[in-house]
């Protein structure tokens, strides 16, 4: 996860985070982008105690829009 916030803020909201699966390709790692529904994780007390989660796991993790961030695909040499 990489998060972006503001200079101003006081705390880190992982609704702000970047979720990316990573991979070790060549000489640099790549990363595609994924969302997650945070609701289980940041607020569980608002569901029964069966379904509270934590940590995330591959199946929380679904595709992103290509379209909804600027950086859909990420490279780190």
């Amino acid at each position: 996860m990489f998060m972006r916030t503001r200079s101003t803020d006081l705390h880190v909201n992982p609704f702000y985070g970047l979720y990316y699966r990573l991979r070790v390709d060549g000489d640099r790692i790549a990363g595609t982008l994924f969302e997650v529904d945070m609701a289980p994780f940041i607020a569980p007390d608002v569901l029964p105690v069966e379904q509270r989660q934590r940590p995330l796991k591959a199946k929380d993790f679904y595709d992103a829009d290509p379209g909804s961030n600027w950086l859909p695909l990420l490279s780190i040499k």
